[in-house]
């Protein structure tokens, strides 16, 4: 199959690139705004638990077990939930950007293209725009699949989550407490 542009196939190419656009822009900032706020969570949810802790020390009385156990486990929790609930999201907002910068400039070279009198078939044009669109379609349809089967777990209670971060959680904490369980 030999592809060549047209003045169809770039108005077509053209149109397609600059929805995929708009959308990328729309999943991007989605994913960037997920990642910060359960980033901002979570860095509450420690300093929260730290504050106390501290406070009780400064007071002169010294943390409680259960004021220990809380700090301990928001940073147990932190560390096993800080790549698939923050850094993902991060990820793959940058991904985005560079996706976005191939689409856009494609969408430019088939502009210019267009705006070319007597332009050629310009086969590589045609192939980088092709390859540029699909790529852009499959990142929309992956951004999609991650939003309806990842994330509603993501931002399920730590008591309701069955992943495997939890889990470890759960162990970590487990053998927290037994290992100061005399200190407690």
């Amino acid at each position: 199959m030999r592809l060549v542009m047209s003045d169809d196939y770039a108005a077509l190419v053209s149109g397609v690139i600059a929805v995929v656009l708009v959308l990328g822009f729309v999943e991007f900032s989605s994913f960037q705004k997920h990642g910060f706020e359960q980033g901002q969570a979570m860095v509450s949810e420690l300093e929260e638990a730290e504050t106390d802790a501290l406070q009780s020390m400064r007071a002169g009385v010294g943390p409680s077990p259960e004021q220990l156990a809380r700090v301990s486990e928001a940073r147990v929790r932190a560390r096993a939930q800080v790549l698939p609930r923050v850094v993902g999201p991060l990820a793959l907002s940058l991904l985005w950007v560079l996706l976005s910068s191939v689409l856009a400039i494609t969408e430019c070279l088939v502009i210019c293209w267009a705006a070319i009198d007597g332009h050629g078939p310009a086969p590589w044009l045609a192939k980088l725009s092709l390859y540029a669109s699909a790529t852009g379609i499959v990142a929309l349809l992956i951004g999609a699949l991650h939003r309806a089967l990842m994330l509603p777990r993501l931002q399920l209670p730590p008591s309701e989550r069955t992943d495997e971060a939890s889990e470890e959680l759960r162990i970590r904490l487990s053998v927290y407490q037994e290992q100061h369980r005399g200190r407690l």
